[in-house]
């Protein structure tokens, strides 16, 4: 199967398409134009964010280090996906718990200080945000 073109404001990133069968090919693009792909089930969507996200972790903590050339993004939008669930779980690290977030089938796991999650809690609870 050749992958469809990227969307025209991607120049280089990661896309997605929806096949017939439910599973999703993942689309990396290169200067405008598809470059490699994968097809997986929707649930491993949270392995691909979160190896993702861990990448920029790993790039961050070697700039702040000197390791590597320090960068930071460059937009004041964010981007963003619709959630269908969020909750709280355990964590492997020690004091920290999992804000889990759920998108579809996909769940990722952010792993964050427990006292900083009763913060995040608390600062939700009292938002105006939720008001409106």
């Amino acid at each position: 199967m050749k992958p469809p073109d990227p969307p025209a404001n991607l120049v280089d990133g990661l896309y997605t398409a929806l096949q017939r069968d439910g599973k999703v090919c993942f689309v990396l693009a290169r200067q405008g134009k598809a470059a490699a792909h994968v097809t997986l089930s929707p649930e491993k969507a949270g392995e691909m964010a979160a190896n993702a996200l861990g990448g920029a972790y790993d790039a961050h903590e070697g700039g702040v280090s000197g390791v590597v050339p320090l960068t930071k993004r460059n937009s004041e939008s964010s981007p963003f996906v619709r959630i269908t669930g969020l909750g709280v779980g355990p964590c492997p690290i020690e004091d920290h718990a999992c804000l889990v977030v759920r998108v579809g089938a996909a769940e990722i796991g952010f792993a964050l200080p427990k006292a900083k999650l009763k913060e995040y809690g608390r600062s939700l609870a009292t938002s105006k945000i939720l008001d409106q």
